[in-house]
């Protein structure tokens, strides 16, 4: 009786090690395709939040974003990390999580989750990292 079970698991991890012949092949990379998303961002907030929330400067720094805010006459002193994570799982699908990480000196950093996008949502993207970014600058805690 083991020796059949043996048999049959032998078969069924030689089933599964098995080298597919598929000839479909992708033509795109996730990589790159976060890249573009990560730039396009940038240059939505430069475009439409630079002069009313007094944003220092925007640094993309790997797949992230840093903001840096400083507006003397309201006493805030900022820096918004916007992080684009992703695993193995996430690139198959091409699935992207954004989260936020507040600083402010003397503070402890805050976690905000922003949400987990397709990649091909740019819009959504956008607009959501925006509306998030302005609550995230305005807010005093």
């Amino acid at each position: 009786m083991t020796n059949i079970n043996h048999n049959l698991n032998m078969d069924i991890r030689q089933y599964f090690t098995k080298k597919s012949n598929s000839t479909v092949k992708f033509d795109w990379d996730f990589e790159p395709e976060l890249k573009k998303t990560v730039e396009y961002i940038e240059k939505a907030i430069e475009e439409e939040l630079v002069g009313s929330l007094k944003i220092d400067s925007i640094i993309i720094w790997r797949n992230n974003l840093k903001i840096k805010v400083k507006d003397d006459i309201r006493m805030i002193n900022r820096s918004v990390n916007c992080i684009f994570r992703h695993d193995n799982e996430d690139k198959w699908f091409w699935n992207c999580h954004i989260e936020f990480v507040i600083s402010e000196l003397s503070e402890k950093p805050r976690l905000h989750y922003v949400w987990k996008f397709n990649l091909n949502d740019k819009e959504k993207i956008k607009e959501k990292i925006l509306k998030d970014l302005v609550v995230a600058i305005e807010k005093i805690y």
